[in-house]
C-alpha cells in the first residue's frame, strides 16, 4: 500500500522542466493557426438538451459562451448528456464531455476521436463492465476528471490509489511510478483508447492492442468548417430529397474491424453521413440513414409493449418491419430462446437479438455485431438454417404444443412450460 501511495504522489514523473513542456504540447491545438482560447467556439451555435438542467447546464452554457459560442433554442449541433438515449437523426449530437474536453485541451476536438465525445446510448451502466476497477496514471487533472466522470457513467469503477485490487491501469504514457508498479504486479496496462473500445463493444477487451504510447499524444482536433459540415450533413436529411447512404467501406453485417482502433465505428459513421447520393428518402420529416437497409425484422411478444417504438427506430435506419417472421432476417426478443415461438425457422437462418442491438445501431449509426447483443446471457444469436447447433434442440423441432397456428413471433412462458 505504501507503494500505491507513492504511485499516486508520482502520478506524473518529473513534474518540472521537461514534462511541463510535454503537458503544454499535449493540450495544444493541432491547427497551424488555432483560434485564441477565448474564441474557440466563435461562430458556432448550440442547442442544449433539456436534460442538462441546473448546475450542469449552467456550467456547459458558461463554457460555451465564455469561449465565443452561443446557446440557442434550435441548432444543428445538439449538446446532451453522455447517457442520452434519444436518436436525433437531424442534429449532430455531442456529449457534454465534448465541451469539457474542448475547454481542457483548448481546441475543438474531433467528435470521432472517442465514444466519450458523443452520447453513448444503449443500456447504462454497461453490465458487462461492472467487474472493471481501473486506476489512471499520467493524465492532467482536467483530463482525469473527465475520464472519471465517463467511467462513472458507463459503470466502470475508479480508484485514485493504485493497488493490486485494480484490474487495469490506464496510462497516458508508458512511464511513471504506477506504470512501473503495474509491470511488477503484472497488472494489465492500457491506453485510454482501450476504455473507449470496451464501451463501444460493451465487453471487456484484452489490452494487447492498446499499449500506452511512449510519449504524450496530441488529441485529434477539428476545424470549425469541418464541424459545421458534419452538422450540415445531419440537418440536410430533413431539408432535401437526397438521402444519406453508407459507402462500401462501412460493413452492413458487422464486418471485421481493425484491432486496437477505438475510433473505427465513429469514423465509419461520419464518413457515411457526409457521403451523399441521389436516392429517395421515404419522408422528409423522418429522414432515413439506411445502415440497416438489408434487415427485415419482427418483434416478439416479450417486447410487444415497445413494438411501435422499435419499428420506428428500425424504419429510421432503413430496415423493413413485419408482424410475423416468415421472411424476416432478425427477430427482437427478450429472454431465453426457449420462450420464443416461431414457425419453421429451418427455412432460413434467423438472427434473434435483444432490443439493445437495434438501439446500438441507431446510436452508432452502423450495423452492429449481432453476437454482442443476445436476447439473454449465454444464448446464441442465430437459429434455423445450416449450421444449427446440435447441442440444443431447434425451436422447429419442439413438440407441436409449443408451435403457433400462424406464422407469428411470440414469447410466452406458458407455452415454454407446455413444451417442457
Amino acid at each position: 500500500q505504501g507503494h500505491s501511495q507513492g504511485g499516486q504522489n508520482h502520478d506524473r514523473p518529473q513534474e518540472a522542466g521537461q514534462n511541463q513542456n510535454q503537458n503544454q504540447t499535449h493540450c495544444r491545438p493541432q491547427d497551424s493557426a488555432p483560434r485564441p482560447v477565448e474564441d474557440m467556439f466563435a461562430g458556432l451555435s448550440f442547442q442544449l438538451s433539456a436534460a442538462l438542467e441546473g448546475e450542469a447546464g449552467e456550467q456547459i452554457t458558461r463554457a460555451l459562451t465564455s469561449h465565443g459560442g452561443t446557446v440557442v433554442e434550435r441548432s444543428d449541433m445538439y449538446i446532451c448528456p453522455l447517457t442520452s438515449q434519444r436518436g436525433r437523426g437531424r442534429q449532430l449530437c455531442l456529449s457534454d464531455l465534448w465541451v469539457r474536453a474542448c475547454v481542457c485541451h483548448e481546441t475543438l476536438l474531433d467528435p470521432r476521436e472517442s465514444v466519450m465525445l458523443r452520447p453513448v446510448g444503449g443500456v447504462l451502466p454497461v453490465p458487462e463492465l461492472a467487474e472493471l476497477k481501473i486506476c489512471l496514471s499520467g493524465f492532467l487533472d482536467e483530463e482525469k476528471q473527465i475520464l472519471k466522470r465517463f467511467c462513472k457513467t458507463v459503470g466502470i469503477k475508479y480508484k485514485d490509489k493504485f493497488s493490486q485490487k485494480n484490474t487495469h491501469l490506464v496510462c497516458s504514457v508508458a512511464s511513471g511510478a504506477k506504470y512501473d508498479k503495474a509491470v511488477e504486479w503484472a497488472t494489465p496496462i492500457a491506453s485510454q483508447d482501450w476504455l473507449f473500445a470496451c464501451v463501444s463493444k460493451r465487453k471487456v477487451l484484452g489490452t494487447k492492442n492498446f499499449t500506452p504510447p511512449q510519449s504524450a499524444v496530441k488529441p485529434a482536433s477539428i476545424s470549425r468548417s469541418t464541424l459545421l459540415d458534419m452538422a450540415s450533413a445531419f440537418s440536410s436529411q430533413s431539408r432535401s430529397s437526397s438521402g444519406i447512404v453508407a459507402p462500401a467501406a462501412v460493413p452492413e453485417s458487422g464486418g471485421k474491424r481493425k484491432k486496437g482502433s477505438a475510433r473505427t465505428d465513429l469514423n465509419d459513421s461520419f464518413t457515411a453521413l457526409i457521403t451523399t447520393a441521389a436516392t429517395d428518402v421515404t419522408s422528409q420529416e423522418d429522414a432515413v440513414v439506411p445502415v440497416l437497409r438489408s434487415v427485415v425484422f419482427c418483434v416478439g411478444r416479450s417486447l410487444a409493449a415497445r413494438r411501435r417504438e422499435l419499428f420506428a427506430v428500425g424504419k429510421a435506419l432503413g430496415a423493413e418491419t413485419r408482424n410475423h417472421a416468415d421472411d424476416c432476417t432478425h427477430c427482437l426478443h427478450s429472454g431465453p430462446l426457449a420462450e420464443l415461438e416461431i414457425k419453421g425457422p429451418e427455412r432460413r437462418p434467423l438472427r434473434v437479438v435483444g432490443a439493445d442491438w437495434l438501439l446500438a445501431c441507431r446510436d452508432n449509426l452502423r450495423h452492429m455485431h449481432e453476437e454482442d447483443f443476445p436476447c439473454a446471457a449465454g444464448e446464441r444469436t442465430v437459429i434455423g438454417g445450416r449450421g444449427r447447433p446440435k447441442a440444443r434442440q431447434s425451436l422447429s423441432q419442439m413438440p407441436p404444443t409449443a408451435s403457433l397456428s400462424s406464422s407469428s413471433c411470440a414469447s410466452t412462458p406458458s407455452a415454454a412450460a407446455a413444451a417442457a
